[in-house]
């Protein structure tokens, strides 16, 4: 379908461009494919509709006669992004206030529909999205109070059933998002919870009655997403009294910049944020909030003339397993500090304060050091094996510890600025393994910096020679001591004998595996 020749509607009994009908009266399974370049027509996918659609190279520009370029509130649409796609919403005003007129580039107003945005890949599993996948730039228009970009609209707060945002996932592809002004580039119009805030404050007397609901379900799974809010507004989350309750980011590479007076992720104004979560493994956010007005990467910021009381709730970042993560406060790119507990490998709250936060995951290792005076970052696993047979050699040690360190800016370091603090260590280990003896035995790294980090190599009476695997292709590791212990009295427990034999153990992947994780022979 081909917008330049007229609106693309999408109805329960089928699709129409310029009110010419597309299909035979009922919905394509398929879904619809639109092309085309138009300052005059827009694509609205009705009430209640369940339809997939493709854009492919489609540029549409909208005002007021039309509010927004793609409407899609209260249905059920996928949006698949192929080739380069460009939504400019121009339907705002000259200065601030409610007119009734103001959209979006895209639009999905209310609680209830769902919208996906996605590349042609998405559901391909280990897919990460790079320059051949579609995207989308949405945007409004600048100099225009309210003229949004990806949200609910500005107009829609003050319509029963019509205020909030919920259920909006990007599962993948290049987005670029930059609202119009007073407008986040993705989330909620500003007033979206004006009554919750209003009333927190000042008593249950908002003269917005409708002006009740939040920011829920938004959710970031993969892609390469750049959202930019406007003067007041986050770059993901919402604008001016907006309340959020569910914003999460599982995957992908996410920039988040705030306008002036906005966090980069998060809102303004706000009487509430819960449930915002950055998890996963290969996920990686970038929030900047506007350094002259103090406003942070994440959370929330007063406006001129308001200051509103905020409610903090789970605010997390969340290591899938076998990762563990890292949450930076920045000054700026070289000038930073790592937030207290980095790295962690469970859920752990998000404490920040600057303007500039940067979120990411690493693969776990068992010891890590985080050197506050240079930056970098060096971990290491510890080693499991049977005592006895030959010795490690060097190249053995660092491939089973899988020692990687990180300079100040965030890169890999290269092997060989990798190096053994003490010889010695490695020839102790050697002459025990060989004799046979049993007992932990240190491992310390460096970095060119003297950054340094310690594992233990830990030498059981049975299990898994770790010198004889192939480091390249490991197995899974156990090991074992054995124990004496005087009899009589109560039997063992099976958590007592995984400590007595000093059991310990390794997943191929190198990640320890908790004494809960083994099981005992009954007999």
């Amino acid at each position: 379908m081909d917008v330049s020749e007229g609106d693309v509607r999408i109805t329960k009994t089928g699709a129409s461009v310029g009110g010419t009908a597309k299909d035979d009266g009922t919905l394509n399974p398929k879904g619809y494919w639109i092309t085309g370049t138009t300052t005059k027509y827009n694509v609205i996918v009705e009430k209640g509709v369940r339809t997939e659609i493709t854009l492919s190279d489609v540029s549409i520009t909208c005002d007021k006669t039309k509010m927004d370029c793609i409407n899609v509130s209260h249905a059920y649409v996928t949006m698949t992004l192929r080739r380069n796609n460009t939504l400019l919403c121009k339907s705002g005003n000259e200065k601030d206030g409610y007119k009734g007129d103001e959209g979006n580039a895209i639009t999905k107003d209310g609680v209830d529909g769902e919208l996906i945005l996605q590349c042609e890949k998405a559901d391909e599993k280990g897919h990460r999205c790079d320059s051949s996948c579609g995207s989308l730039t949405a945007s409004g228009q600048d100099d225009q109070y309210h003229a949004g970009a990806i949200g609910n609209s500005l107009r829609g707060t003050q319509k029963d059933g019509e205020c909030g945002l919920a259920n909006l996932i990007i599962k993948g592809g290049n987005i670029v998002a930059k609202g119009g002004y007073h407008s986040p580039g993705i989330g909620g119009a500003c007033l979206t919870s004006y009554k919750f805030t209003h009333d927190s404050v000042y008593g249950d007397n908002s003269a917005i009655s409708f002006a009740n609901q939040k920011v829920s379900n938004l959710s970031i799974t993969g892609g390469n997403i750049k959202a930019e809010g406007n003067y007041g507004c986050a770059g993901l989350g919402g604008g001016i009294w907006v309340n959020i309750d569910g914003l999460s980011i599982t995957g992908g590479r996410v920039e988040a910049i705030g306008g002036s007076y906005g966090p980069g992720i998060g809102a303004v104004c706000t009487s509430s944020l819960d449930n915002i979560v950055i998890s996963g493994g290969d996920t990686l956010v970038i929030a900047k909030g506007d350094e002259s007005s103090n406003a942070p990467g994440i959370g929330s910021t007063d406006y001129p003339g308001f200051t509103i009381p905020t409610k903090f709730g789970r605010f997390v970042s969340s290591p899938q397993e076998g990762y563990q993560g890292y949450v930076q406060d920045r000054d700026s790119m070289d000038s930073y500090t790592f937030m207290e507990g980095t790295p962690f490998k469970s859920d752990t709250q998000i404490h920040v304060g600057k303007f500039y936060t940067v979120a990411y995951f690493g693969p776990f290792r068992d010891e890590n050091t985080v050197e506050s005076k240079t930056n970098e970052q060096i971990g290491a696993n510890h080693i499991i094996s049977k005592t006895g047979g030959n010795g490690f050699t060097k190249e053995q040690l660092k491939q089973l510890t899988k020692v990687a360190a990180k300079d100040k800016t965030g890169n890999d370091l290269e092997d060989d600025q990798i190096s053994f603090f003490d010889e010695k260590q490695i020839q102790d280990l050697n002459e025990a393994k060989r004799a046979g003896k049993i007992g932990d035995y240190p491992l310390t790294f460096e970095t060119s910096n003297g950054t340094k980090v310690t594992a233990n190599v830990c030498l059981r009476d049975d299990g898994t020679d770790a010198a004889g695997m192939d480091p390249e292709d490991p197995d899974p590791t156990i090991g074992a001591n054995n124990f004496e212990k005087d009899t009589g009295g109560d039997a063992f427990t099976e958590e007592e004998l995984k400590i007595y034999g000093e059991l310990k153990g390794k997943d191929k992947d190198g990640t320890t595996i908790s004494l809960d994780g083994f099981s005992i022979d009954k007999k």
